[in-house]
């Protein structure tokens, strides 16, 4: 099973990341990395998932009728 990443996630993950860097240096401490990780395995099912929709209503070839 392959997971394609798109241009849009890149973009996302990269402001998202960028962002909790400059707070991580104005908050220099251990919990606000445990929210981080904890934020990026929360957000990374919910990312997969509204992909897997998404790309399931464009191809309709996931459609298996069944006999």
């Amino acid at each position: 099973m392959t997971t394609k990443l798109y241009p849009s996630e890149f973009v996302v993950f990269g402001v998202y990341s960028l962002c909790l860097w400059m707070f991580s240096i104005m908050i220099d401490s251990i919990r606000f990395l445990l929210w981080f990780v904890f934020l990026l395995c929360l957000l990374n099912p919910l990312a997969y998932v509204f992909r897997v929709e998404k790309v399931s209503q464009s191809h309709h070839y996931f459609d298996v009728p069944c006999k």
